[in-house]
């Protein structure tokens, strides 16, 4: 879902950081990537601001569990009404993601809601 849907390429949280300054002076400290948050769409902000260093290893993290431009599900009826859930878990922590991952390997349709990344784990 979260595709570029001129060129059909993938997005990725790699698209949006710009690389570090790699010329330091004396005495100065290495820069971190940062976030082009004006390219970073308006609900993915606050991830990009909790991440830190938004360095190779973590912009991979949040390409895996919090992909940029993500669309919400829609009904499999295809009528544009939202989709009918067994259960809804807000929060993953750990109690959220027993619930979810046990509910949902016993064949129930699960949503798990999370407003930052998951946890608990």
């Amino acid at each position: 879902v979260s595709h570029n849907q001129a060129t059909g390429k993938t997005f990725q949280w790699a698209d949006f950081i710009s690389p570090p300054e790699t010329t330091l002076t004396e005495g100065q400290l290495p820069a971190f990537p940062q976030p082009d948050f004006d390219a970073i769409s308006k609900k993915d902000v606050h991830v990009a601001c909790q991440m830190s260093p938004l360095d190779e290893h973590n912009r991979t993290l949040l390409d895996n569990v919090h992909p940029p431009n993500w669309e919400d599900p829609e009904s499999s009826k295809g009528d544009g009404t939202p989709p009918i859930y067994d259960l809804v878990v807000i929060g993953a922590g750990t109690g959220g993601l027993v619930s979810a991952a046990g509910s949902a390997g016993v064949g129930a349709k699960v949503a798990l809601i999370e407003d930052n990344l998951m946890g608990g784990d």
